[in-house]
């Protein structure tokens, strides 16, 4: 017994749906990882003095390091996130 075609037309449609929810779902989790990944380092930064280096190696392989230089009172304007402030 053959299948109605509104069946077949709603499975055929569902299968890009569920691919592009479960690309949005893993997308949604690494932004999530890399903004507390994120968080942990300018904590850490902001509590290093000038001068000092930091390394780090993610579990997937990628490797930052960063030189803390000291700051300068130059532009007013910009915060320790390294963000404009335009109020």
């Amino acid at each position: 017994m053959p299948l109605h075609p509104t069946v077949t037309d709603l499975a055929m449609a569902l299968v890009p749906v569920t691919s592009l929810l479960a690309l949005w779902l893993r997308l949604s989790w690494r932004t999530r990882q890399e903004r507390a990944r994120r968080g942990t380092l300018v904590d850490l930064a902001q509590t290093l003095p000038p001068g000092s280096e930091l390394e780090e190696t993610a579990a997937d392989g990628t490797h930052l390091r960063i030189t803390l230089t000291p700051s300068t009172p130059a532009d007013p304007g910009y915060r320790a996130s390294g963000r404009r402030d335009d109020r």
